[in-house]
């Protein structure tokens, strides 16, 4: 197994942060799942939909990688969470991390009823793609009942910020959506990235609304991956990460669900899934 870190950054810069976080799980790999290899690519841009196209056309090429993950420069988060983001096994996997916006009206709410200020960022933090897009189903008395499989959720969308995507998903969207895939760029395309001979699959470019609006390369993903492909999304939700920025939000969906999300219920299961070759 091979595994591209691919992050787009904007004016060549990436935070303190997300370079350690990412060291440290080259290292923590190293020692604890020798098998599982990483390399990292930094594409430096103002316009991210691209670079996410051209990090994932790169990866395609490199036919000795199974997987890509998307890191974005102020993401802060723990090599396990690689870890079980890789365990987990399915094709397209992501995690449901804190918006870089506060809430001060709920932040006083959680921290009356916890004087801990880290549990209460946690409670009170927006996030992105939250509740609305986890795949529950209706109980008898009127909640909404997700189902936690080894700390995943299903969705129906998952934020570009932390990404983990097999080859697989890929190949199906190229079968699917053939006009997506450009298999001779333009030189453009190659002076901004694109490794040469590489094909480009434009799976991340952003959709244009009748009322001409766009949505975002997140939202485009998802909706080809889950709607156009017949895929589905899984979500982290039991593990912490961090937004870095002028303000740091910390975030760990499941401790907000269960202080704030009175019309959901939690049911919890477990496979216990290691890392695989």
């Amino acid at each position: 197994m091979k595994v591209i870190i691919a992050t787009p950054v904007y004016g060549d810069t990436i935070s303190t942060g997300c370079h350690v976080s990412i060291l440290d799980t080259i290292r923590f790999f190293a020692r604890e799942f020798p098998h599982i290899g990483f390399t990292t690519h930094v594409l430096s841009t103002s316009f991210f939909p691209m670079a996410r196209n051209v990090l994932t056309s790169n990866f395609l090429a490199d036919t000795s990688a199974t997987h890509i993950l998307f890191v974005d420069p102020d993401m802060s988060f723990s090599p396990e969470l690689v870890a079980k983001m890789l365990a987990f096994g399915k094709p397209v996997v992501g995690v449901i991390y804190p918006e870089k916006a506060a809430d001060f009206e709920a932040f006083r709410a959680a921290i009356r009823r916890s004087p801990n200020t880290l549990q209460a960022q946690m409670q009170s933090v927006r996030y992105v793609f939250d509740g609305d897009a986890i795949v529950g189903r209706p109980a008898k008395d009127g909640k909404k009942e997700i189902e936690v499989v080894d700390g995943f959720v299903r969705v129906t969308r998952a934020g570009t910020g932390m990404l983990l995507v097999a080859r697989e998903a890929f190949d199906r969207m190229r079968e699917r959506m053939p006009e997506l895939w450009v298999a001779e760029p333009q030189d453009w395309l190659v002076k901004m990235g694109l490794g040469a001979g590489a094909g480009y699959l434009q799976c991340f470019d952003m959709v244009p609304g009748d009322d001409g609006s766009h949505t975002g390369s997140d939202v485009a993903f998802s909706d080809r991956w889950v709607k156009g492909c017949g895929g589905e999304i899984w979500s982290c939700v039991d593990e912490a990460i961090i937004r870095l920025g002028a303000q740091n939000y910390v975030g760990h969906f499941l401790t907000h669900v269960q202080a704030n999300c009175d019309d959901m219920r939690v049911i919890a299961l477990s496979t216990s899934a290691e890392p695989v070759a």
